[in-house]
């Protein structure tokens, strides 16, 4: 009885962290709009970097939260293909917050464009990884 409480409670953190990427991605989205909808300038690229720090950076843990929990928490469920990219793409993510960070810094429009897609890309691969598994 203990176990299966245990289990119940690990996938219900699972299940918020799932959460908390899929929210993220909506923010993601917004921001998309708010570049999109804008000149880019030095104040604007930093107004963004704001709002992207607040908004966008936490994917990223949530991501590796997950990656790192989703077999302990749903053993056999997890095909071993969809656990390695649920590790990787923390990875990904990350290396797109880092070019986001530089795109912003240039203040280069297109260039934050492009990351904030990868990261949308990314969002949508995990959710389809995890659709399957029922988080």
């Amino acid at each position: 009885p203990g176990e299966a409480r245990a289990g119940s409670i690990a996938e219900n953190n699972l299940r918020k962290r799932a959460k908390a990427v899929r929210d993220g991605g909506l923010k993601v989205d917004e921001l998309k709009a708010m570049v999109s909808g804008m000149e880019m300038s030095e104040e604007t690229a930093q107004i963004y970097a704001r709002f992207a720090a607040i908004w966008v950076t936490p994917i990223q843990q949530a991501l590796a939260d997950v990656g790192s929990e989703v077999t302990y928490v749903f053993g056999s469920k997890v095909p071993s293909q969809t656990a390695d990219r649920l590790k990787v793409l923390p990875l990904l993510f990350k290396g797109h917050l880092f070019e986001l960070s530089a795109a912003l810094t240039s203040a280069d429009k297109q260039a934050t464009l492009r990351e904030i897609d990868e990261m949308t890309e990314t969002v949508d691969e995990f959710n389809s990884l995890v659709k399957p598994i029922g988080i």
